[in-house]
């Protein structure tokens, strides 16, 4: 979970260092060869071509040997059935983790025109600062989240897998005055606590999750936790 988390926290920062990077060469003298749009369009096209080759690479993955199956040709009906009879912890895990990605996922998205509208920063120099935070942040996070949630798993504490996170959330709940802050290194200072404790909370809870559910439930189980939190943080969250 630890280097799977980390290569999720990588791709956002390298989307903003790189993508930043390249919207300030597109608005100066560099163009795609025939092609004529603006400095945000081109930025996009290039990250759309990219983007195509990663999918076809996919294409040449296996799917690994399962182990640890029960019921192999259980169906989505089954999977649903035996989640429901942990509803109780998966209903908690579900609505804490979708509480802190509705407020990760606007603090990510609105972070950069703060910067630049409010702290007078420019697109460039705020979608490097917001890269190099999430950079920093994508590596320290999945090595906390990982020791702390093998700690708490392995002592005698019930739920201790989950302490890291709680631990986390109290933390990131204070940081979330970031946007009252007028200063560009307090703001950035606070504003990477916000976004580390999200992401240390994120990994524990999909740790507790692949420890605590059975294999042949545990892809449902993460595949509604991420659509959930897809569709409320990403969706929902920054529109409010």
């Amino acid at each position: 979970m630890l280097f799977l988390g980390m290569g999720n926290m990588l791709g956002p920062a390298l989307a903003f260092v790189v993508g930043g990077a390249l919207f300030t060469a597109f608005s100066g003298t560099l163009d795609l060869p025939g092609v004529t749009l603006s400095a945000w369009c081109e930025t996009s096209l290039v990250f759309g071509i990219l983007s195509a080759f990663a999918i076809f690479g996919q294409l040449t993955i296996r799917e690994p040997a399962r182990h640890e199956v029960e019921s192999a040709n259980a169906g989505l009906g089954a999977m649903l059935k035996a989640l429901g009879k942990r509803w109780k912890l998966l209903l908690l895990l579900f609505v804490g983790q979708i509480s802190v990605i509705m407020a990760d996922a606007p603090a990510g998205f609105w972070a950069v025109p703060v910067m630049q509208r409010d702290l007078g920063l420019s697109v460039g120099a705020a979608s490097g600062l917001l890269g190099g935070m999430l950079l920093v942040a994508g590596v320290l996070s999945p090595v906390i989240s990982g020791r702390v949630a093998d700690k708490g798993h392995k002592s005698s504490v019930r739920g201790g897998i989950l302490i890291g996170a709680v631990v986390a959330s109290a933390i990131g709940v204070p940081a979330a005055i970031f946007p009252m802050i007028n200063s560009v290194p307090a703001f950035a200072a606070i504003l990477f606590l916000l976004l580390a404790a999200g992401f240390i909370t994120g990994l524990i809870t999909a740790t507790a999750i692949a420890a605590l559910a059975p294999n042949e439930e545990r892809g449902v189980c993460l595949g509604a936790f991420m659509i959930l939190g897809a569709l409320i943080g990403l969706g929902v969250s920054p529109c409010l």
